[in-house]
């Protein structure tokens, strides 16, 4: 009976632990930065987003990949609406819209689906450029220069798409600051 005692206290030690480092690695308000490689979305349970940072760090957010999206967009002045419209108008891309979120920091969101698909992953451009991508049929796995393994139910050609497009966006966005520069606006 005191064997059995010990054997619960430990399972309940170690299961106490896992929790609180999961609870560690939860955010509230999260804004996207120059660390964030990807938004994935949870499907189940109370938390909406699992992040991936570069340095090999996982979180989670109770928030869905859509609304850090806007929040990240509203903390640099614009809404996500607006970024998607302005880029439909200058690049002419109507589907699988990249989203510039922060131009100085080069930070651009690329959506895999619909950004409205409550299954929509969500890279970045300076993180997935960098990456390994890998086919396994209608899967992908992207491997992050950190070592962190990602697979997507998606295949290469549409993430090449989605980077290509992003890389088009940077491209206006850095020929446009340019320009400015050259008149001295900036």
């Amino acid at each position: 009976m005191v064997i059995f005692s010990y054997v619960i206290i430990i399972i309940f030690i170690l299961i106490s632990r896992r929790y609180n480092a999961l609870r560690k690695k939860v955010v509230g308000d999260y804004v996207v930065n120059s660390r964030t490689m990807a938004l994935v979305p949870v499907l189940q349970g109370d938390m909406k987003t699992k992040i991936y940072e570069k340095g090999n760090e996982v979180k989670f957010s109770e928030y869905s990949p859509i609304q850090i999206m806007r929040l990240s967009c509203l903390e640099r002045g614009a809404s996500l609406e607006g970024r998607f419209e302005s880029i439909r108008y200058r690049l002419g891309v109507k589907q699988k819209v990249p989203v510039p979120i922060d131009l100085f920091a080069d930070i651009y969101g690329i959506p895999l689906l619909s950004p409205r698909n409550v299954e929509n992953v969500w890279l970045f451009l300076n993180h997935v450029e960098k990456a390994e991508i890998v086919v396994a049929g209608r899967q992908a796995s992207i491997l992050f220069p950190d070592g962190q393994l990602l697979v997507v139910n998606t295949t290469k050609y549409i993430i090449d798409q989605q980077i290509a497009k992003a890389s088009k966006c940077k491209l206006l966005f850095k020929e446009h600051e340019l320009e400015l520069m050259r008149y001295g606006l900036m």
